[in-house]
């Protein structure tokens, strides 16, 4: 039965905030539509999370405590899979909303310019439907801004408390934000970390050859936002978002891409700022609207087609049919690894490099890989308009 005082609650929101909250999950939902409709789950490391679920195999997962309990319990469906990032996709743009509002009385403004920043934005569609920790860290950290805007610290550091049990990356936020708002203090534990662990504590700032951990990679994940960012210092006149927090936090960015995030609350004000510079000269800026849904209709088509494709799948489906047919090991590029796992396939070659060296593997071998390998003297038992290949190594 329904919860009567789940009902009362209920009646007490006004309807104000009723149409908000719906327009919002309107929002949330036109940024998932993609998500839906893929036949496989988006992302390479995803497939770690799907074998946590589906094996009990979580050492991958490193120090993520409480997503390895909730994937633990959670059983792997494709659509409560999709349910999970639509309601996170959901609560971060409440938490957006809210800080926007928090900064700007024109609720117009924050609207068009939470729709900007959605739309124009690859991060809210791709990382925000990816299977990962800090898909669960996003909405916690912004509620924690949020909170730590109203000056009501015990929620404050509850919420950023329970986001580091997901990510470890929250302790750079709290940096990068406690430097903008003019709360040092929550760079303490940062500042405490380096300490205790000495430099180590930067090694998550060091870029890699992953991809998304490539030196300045992360401000991709912002598209042509990043032109909007130094309008947001114009909140120095509230005492927030003072330069050196916007400096750091672009440091961050450009050494770890997966920091991305930082960025994200002094975007969205830029554009606010911008939106109300442009309409005090007496330009109405409505044209944005249809703009922004055009654009978030594309962000849901690059992510349609986005990795692992249906081919994709099926490449490293059939490599291990070649393998088992061939009766000979098969080795991959370790971006596929976490894919072959997905079908039983075991490998030691998963999650970050090394690759395998071709050159000095034992004859013969089937191999998944990007890489040009005829000059080991391998063919291609299999290929299409692709750049992957399966490879007859003899």
């Amino acid at each position: 039965m329904f919860n009567p005082k789940v009902f009362s609650l209920i009646k007490q929101i006004s309807e104000a905030w009723k149409a908000r909250l719906v327009a919002l999950f309107v929002l949330a939902f036109f940024a998932s539509i993609a998500s839906f409709l893929r036949s496989f789950p988006f992302g390479y490391d995803s497939y770690a999370s799907i074998l946590c679920q589906v094996t009990g195999e979580c050492g991958m997962l490193g120090m993520q405590p409480l997503m390895v309990a909730l994937l633990g319990v959670l059983p792997f469906n494709t659509f409560l899979l999709n349910l999970l990032f639509l309601i996170c996709t959901f609560l971060t743009f409440f938490a957006l909303f809210l800080i926007g509002l928090h900064f700007c009385e024109n609720e117009r403004v924050v609207w068009l310019a939470l729709l900007v920043l959605v739309s124009f934005c690859p991060f809210f569609v791709f990382h925000l439907h990816e299977w990962e920790n800090e898909l669960f860290a996003y909405p916690l950290l912004l509620l924690s801004l949020f909170f730590l805007l109203k000056n009501k610290i015990v929620p404050c550091l509850g919420f950023f408390l329970l986001a580091g049990f997901f990510w470890g990356g929250v302790w750079y936020v709290g940096v990068v934000w406690g430097l903008a708002f003019c709360c040092g203090w929550l760079a303490l534990p940062f500042v405490l970390g380096y300490f205790v662990f000495g430099e180590s504590v930067f090694g998550f700032l060091i870029p890699t050859n992953v991809s998304e951990s490539l030196l300045g990679v992360g401000l991709l994940d912002l598209f042509l936002l990043v032109v909007f960012l130094p309008f947001s210092l114009w909140f120095r006149e509230k005492e927030l978002f003072l330069p050196l927090g916007l400096v750091v936090g672009l440091v961050f960015v450009v050494l770890q891409g997966k920091l991305v995030f930082v960025l994200v609350p002094f975007v969205l004000l830029g554009i606010a700022r911008f939106i109300v510079l442009v309409e005090e000269k007496g330009h109405n800026l409505n044209i944005l609207i249809p703009l922004s849904f055009f654009m978030l209709f594309c962000m849901n088509i690059a992510f349609f087609y986005a990795e692992p494709s249906v081919e994709q799948m099926f490449f490293v489906q059939d490599s291990i049919k070649i393998s088992k047919d061939y009766n000979l090991p098969l080795y991959n590029d370790w971006s596929y690894g976490y894919w072959l796992n997905y079908y039983g396939q075991d490998t030691n070659y998963r999650g970050s490099f090394p690759n395998p060296d071709y050159n000095n593997l034992q004859k013969p071998f089937i191999a998944l890989s990007d890489h040009n390998l005829t000059t080991i003297n391998c063919i291609v038992v299999k290929e299409k308009e692709i750049i992957t290949k399966v490879w007859s190594c003899k």
